[in-house]
């Protein structure tokens, strides 16, 4: 069962980095005390004790074998690699810019199923020179019933995508937390979770290969603002 494969296509919004500001995704991001697990597949899978949480957040390191903005079109388009993810946008604004999204898992009985909204983002950081993509939870008046679908989830992710090897590859840096709710044991979630980051950027690779599509023009537009130094803003 691998109920951590909640992360959906994801939608930019384009602002300056203190609009980003988040604890749990600040927390993972800057943290110096994430613990190794195992390196498979070229991806270094760690997790880190949250504080107020018995859950990991996780994170998984490696290179990909495509751009920074080929993976970041990636996530806009349809996700038929994600395992048992059906996935619908809620709305955009901002000439398409800003996306907000729902995710349904499918567990098999009798785990009930997982719902997650959220809204999703993208922007540059000069600092680390990565397009950084980001999952903020969300609530929206146009998802589903939760009481038709099973249990709302929360979910946070951020995605550090830095172009290496003259912008043909990108070394991906990426952080998730997700709390599934519910009844489930909370050491069955952190065991689950230790695959999610392998699987992840291992299936986006192979995505990437066998369905290569072209770049979205807002996310060519990010990647160009960061090569020539500056900020991707509205």
């Amino acid at each position: 069962m691998k109920i951590f494969r909640i992360l959906a296509a994801i939608g930019l919004m384009t602002m300056t980095s203190s609009a980003f500001a988040n604890p749990i995704l600040d927390q993972m991001s800057k943290s110096e005390k994430w613990e190794h697990l195992f390196t498979k597949n070229g991806i270094k899978t760690s997790r880190l004790h949250l504080d107020g949480s018995s859950l990991f957040a996780m994170r998984g390191e490696g290179v990909v074998d495509f751009s920074a903005s080929e993976i970041a079109s990636a996530w806009l388009r349809e996700k038929n690699w994600l395992d048992k993810m059906l996935t619908k946008e809620l709305g955009s604004r901002e000439n398409g810019r800003v996306y907000q999204e729902f995710g349904i898992y499918d567990n098999p009985w009798p785990v009930s199923d997982r719902l997650f909204v959220y809204e999703y983002a993208m922007r540059t950081d000069l600092e680390r020179k990565a397009l950084v993509i980001e999952a903020f939870d969300l609530n929206h008046p146009s998802a589903p019933d939760v009481s038709k679908v099973g249990i709302r989830g929360e979910a946070y992710a951020r995605f550090y995508l830095t172009p290496v090897e003259g912008g043909k590859k990108t070394r991906v840096d990426a952080f998730w937390y997700a709390d599934p709710k519910g009844s489930l044991p909370n050491f069955l979630v952190n065991f689950i979770a230790r695959s999610f980051p392998e699987n992840t950027i291992v299936g986006l690779q192979e995505y990437l290969v066998k369905d290569k599509q072209p770049d979205l023009p807002v996310t060519v537009e990010a990647l160009k603002a960061l090569t020539a130094g500056g900020a991707f803003a509205h």
